[in-house]
């Protein structure tokens, strides 16, 4: 039998967080909110939201209004996470930008509506919780 990936419930377990935000976050941001399965660059990006709200303190309603549902379509097509190790995620608040950019892009800004988050950094929170959730 093929594992497709994890249900609903189990992305709620995977993630730590309650039913109602990740059904929010479902709403808002997956540009396929009623899939019965999630697969892992849909896990990556889910964990990218959970840091980004949680930890950045961006609301909801400016990644929302940022486009960052763009990103689910990034990531899938960068479909192991070693292509994206080596880049940053910046979310301008302001300008309501996102962008995955190289770690010595020219186009880095820093501000403070902008929020920088290295990929690394949440690949690796990323396969410590493949790997408790796993056990």
């Amino acid at each position: 039998m093929k594992l497709n990936g994890l249900k609903p419930q189990m992305m709620v377990a995977y993630l730590g967080v309650g039913k109602e935000s990740f059904r929010h976050w479902r709403e808002d941001f997956d540009p396929n909110p009623h899939r019965s399965f999630f697969g892992s660059s849909d896990l990556f990006t889910y964990q990218l939201i959970k840091l980004l709200i949680r930890e950045q303190g961006i609301p909801p309603r400016l990644l929302k209004k940022c486009g960052f549902q763009s990103l689910f379509d990034y990531f899938h097509q960068h479909n192991t996470l070693d292509t994206i190790k080596d880049s940053l995620l910046q979310v301008d608040t302001d300008a309501c930008t996102v962008n995955v950019l190289s770690s010595s892009s020219s186009r880095l800004c820093f501000g403070f509506s902008i929020h920088t988050v290295p990929l690394s950094q949440v690949i690796d929170e990323h396969r410590r919780s493949l790997e408790t959730f796993g056990n």
